[in-house]
């Protein structure tokens, strides 16, 4: 214990208090630099998962986040889609109209598949010009009503999109399949989607 000087006598100052009460100042202090450096990688966390144009999760964050998913529905065998969306001629914007077009047609569709789906889906952008979606207990009939939905809205909106449509692939989880195997097949069906509509 600090022993008590005649000047700490005289004035009433007690050093083990004022130690004490420095103590928990610096407590504070410190309690709100952690808040504020977690709050900071919180951000950064938040900006690394982020696609740097549209406001959707970006390849790495969205597969992270379909393994997540494909675990929980093989626990409890529940239901669970995933599509993959292309767009169609979409070099001719950027040969044609310029990157900024690009960039403009890419954010319009990101909201557009946003809108198109519930706050628990997942939706990020994979690649330039390809995005894919996660469908939370969605079974074929629902899925394909969501693709439908989905396919109307975007052409509805191609003509404010310099003309570009989209080509959209489906697949239900099947059991055992990991992650992987379903975005490849969702891909897969996807290419099947588009040579149809070239054929039609």
């Amino acid at each position: 214990m600090a022993r008590e000087t005649e000047t700490d006598r005289q004035t009433g100052a007690n050093p083990d208090i004022e130690s004490m009460v420095d103590l928990v100042a610096d407590n504070v202090k410190l309690r709100a630099e952690i808040e504020r450096l977690k709050r900071k990688l919180k951000r950064a966390e938040s900006l690394a998962d982020s696609d740097p144009l549209c406001p959707l999760l970006n390849r790495r964050a969205f597969v992270r986040e379909l393994e997540r998913e494909v675990l929980l529905a093989d626990r409890h065998n529940d239901a669970l889609s995933v599509l993959y969306i292309d767009l169609d001629d979409f070099k001719r914007v950027n040969d044609k109209h310029g990157h900024e077009a690009g960039d403009e047609v890419l954010v319009a569709v990101a909201k557009i598949l946003k809108a198109g789906v519930r706050r628990s889906d997942i939706v990020g952008r994979i690649g330039g010009d390809e995005f894919a979606i996660v469908l939370i207990r969605s079974n074929p009939e629902q899925t394909l009503a969501r693709v439908e939905t989905m396919r109307e809205t975007l052409n509805a909106a191609s003509d404010t999109m310099y003309g570009v449509t989209a080509s959209i692939g489906a697949v239900a989880r099947a059991e055992g399949a990991s992650a992987s195997q379903i975005l490849k097949a969702a891909d897969d069906a996807m290419f099947a989607d588009k040579n149809k509509q070239k054929t039609d």
